[in-house]
């Protein structure tokens, strides 16, 4: 979801489709913010997940935190 324009945002928003964001991951592999706010300010209720369990935590309160 990162880079996404305005009108792919409004698409999603609009099919009613929801957005995981694996904030955790985005954090440590790669240094931009997760989505999050844009999903909020959108109307498009997010949800958190994992990515790489290998080289990162699954569990869900770091999840939380990061995000």
């Amino acid at each position: 979801m990162t880079g996404m324009s305005d009108l792919s945002w409004n698409q999603v928003k609009n099919v009613g489709a929801g957005v995981s964001l694996a904030v955790a991951h985005r954090d440590e592999h790669a240094p931009r913010h997760a989505p999050i706010l844009t999903t909020l300010e959108k109307g498009i209720p997010p949800s958190l997940s994992v990515d790489v369990e290998v080289t990162l935590t699954a569990d869900m309160f770091t999840q939380m935190r990061s995000a």
